[in-house]
């Protein structure tokens, strides 16, 4: 029969034609999904440094550790996609080739395919629930890992491992369940798959059979068109298992769209004025500032002027305002009221960038990248020599100890720097600041882990940067701070009082009772009324 032959003639060809198209259009997607992966995660380390600093310390680390895996689905999910697509033109192709043979038949299947697709959508709606609830607990695990990992010694010294292990083990035994039932449902619609794809035998069949009985000589067709349902019904199936595969992704794919999406998104300031020195004072202008989760100011109608190349200190008591101010200074946050101005510009007119490199900070709570110690220091300035790193770590009399050291700036200071002491880890710090060669330096209790020697060494490094540099600096230790051209109190958001130690000493208040207290030589001069607000003060 020349006809039959001449179909299976082109089904060899359609076939050929097939596997080559398969074989280069999946190894050019493969290629075009790995560089879109890698672009991705890029784009969203990049989205995630641009969120201004209010909205991204919202989240914790291990949300933002996820958002970045996220982008690593896109090669499978890609994949599958171009299996579906290449499924689909070949499916099309077989439907041609059957309205060609017999239309009533292909009809019929057609049909037949319309109801299978209202029970496939059931299946793929619960897959795709199911892809949602997984991804959450998976976000759910990496955080609570990321914060296991970081607390590790505490968890260790309150001997709480058991409790820790237990928790963590029953959020994994509900990713497993959810994982179970993601592989279930998968699995189903695979076999549901198979399952039509012998249903549309038995049935073109059963169809085929009563056609034959009134044309005998319609065989040929009849077995082509068999061979080209069965060929139709497998490149759907491998629609549909491309179907559930990219429905399976949902979950991070719904990540992808939260973190890249810009609704809802703060991001930090771009642009502005270069601020090419600073060379006159910064000046709050009736500042207040509220916290979005309080209602209490943290700063309330704050004025003051910090002139170039004087020494400040702010002392007050836990919550006070101290730590918010400075944050206001760094333009971390935006005052809610009032303004900032350097020389004769608003600071939010000023670039963002060109600002913070004229400010080295060292904070209380020292964070080190797990490095070596030349390369933490040179964090400061990326372009600083070696001898710069020499020079700011002998500014900061941590050379000293550094060059003890089995491997000197080399020595990689562990997670957080925890190979280092408290003290190592503040003057690795302030070295770090200095290397910046900072118009001003803030420095957030900067002395608190060292012993006397030291403290007396870093304070004599405070003194000699006093002529070229603004300093400001939070204590509690006044012994510090007494050298200091200006000390600012600072109670409940507002500034209490000012001026240099001993005018301030002689106000007798509030500073001077603190004073007095911390030396252990109460002053009998100072009013009852001012003990009891300074002892509510501090």
């Amino acid at each position: 029969n020349r006809q039959f032959l001449f179909f299976i003639i082109i089904a060899l060809f359609i076939q050929f034609i097939r596997s080559s198209f398969v074989f280069l259009s999946q190894y050019i997607v493969s290629q075009i999904a790995l560089k879109v992966s890698v672009q991705m995660q890029a784009k969203i380390y990049k989205q995630i440094f641009s969120f201004s600093y209010p909205f991204v310390s919202k989240f914790q680390v291990g949300d933002l550790l996820n958002y970045n895996s996220s982008p690593g689905v896109i090669p499978s999910l890609l994949m599958q996609i171009n299996g579906g697509f290449t499924s689909l033109i070949m499916g099309l192709i077989s439907l041609a080739w059957l309205m060609k043979i017999d239309y009533i038949l292909t009809f019929i299947l057609l049909a037949f395919f319309f109801i299978v697709n209202s029970f496939y959508k059931l299946l793929l709606r619960r897959l795709n629930n199911l892809s949602v609830t997984l991804t959450k607990d998976e976000v759910k695990f990496s955080s609570k890992t990321n914060q296991n990992i970081n607390g590790i010694k505490l968890i260790h010294m309150f001997n709480r491992q058991d409790s820790i292990v237990k928790k963590t083990k029953n959020i994994l035994i509900k990713i497993a369940k959810s994982n179970s039932e993601l592989i279930f449902w998968n699995t189903l619609i695979q076999s549901f798959g198979e399952i039509i794809g012998i249903i549309v035998i038995a049935l073109m069949l059963i169809v085929g059979a009563l056609m034959l009985r009134h044309s005998p000589s319609f065989i040929a067709s009849i077995l082509v068109f068999i061979f080209i349902a069965y060929r139709l019904s497998t490149r759907l199936q491998q629609c549909m298992n491309s179907l559930s595969a990219v429905i399976s992704c949902r979950g991070p794919l719904q990540r992808l769209q939260e973190i890249l999406k810009d609704d809802d998104k703060e991001y930090s300031s771009q642009g502005g004025e270069d601020l090419k020195e600073f060379s006159k004072k910064i000046t709050l202008k009736n500042v207040t500032f509220r916290y979005k989760d309080r209602k209490k100011p943290a700063l309330d109608n704050f004025t003051f002027s910090f002139d170039k190349g004087k020494t400040y200190a702010l002392i007050g008591k836990s919550g006070a305002g101290k730590s918010t101010l400075i944050d206001l200074l760094l333009n971390l946050y935006q005052p809610t009221k009032g303004s900032i101005i350097v020389d004769d510009l608003k600071l939010n007119k000023i670039s963002l960038s060109s600002w913070r490199e004229k400010i080295g900070i060292v904070n209380q709570d020292i964070f080190l990248f797990h490095d070596t110690i030349e390369e933490n220091i040179r964090f400061g300035n990326e372009k600083a020599s070696f001898e710069e790193v020499l020079k700011a770590s002998q500014l900061s009399y941590s050379h000293d100890f550094i060059a003890k050291l089995p491997k000197k700036y080399k020595t990689t200071v562990g997670e957080k720097g925890h190979k280092l002491s408290g003290g190592e880890r503040q003057r690795v710090a302030l070295a770090r600041a200095l290397i910046k060669n900072p118009s001003i330096l803030i420095l957030d209790e900067a002395t608190s882990h060292l012993d006397s020697h030291s403290e007396k060494l870093i304070q004599e490094a405070i003194d000699n940067l006093r002529k070229e540099k603004t300093i400001i600096i939070i204590a509690h230790r006044l012994s510090t701070i007494v050298n200091a051209d200006k000390i600012i109190v600072i109670n409940e958001g507002k500034l209490i009082e000012s001026g240099s130690h001993e005018e301030l000493l002689q106000k007798e208040g509030h500073y001077s009772y603190f004073w007095s207290i911390q030396s252990k030589k109460k002053s009998t001069s100072v009013k009852k009324n001012i003990f009891a607000e300074a002892e509510n003060l501090f």
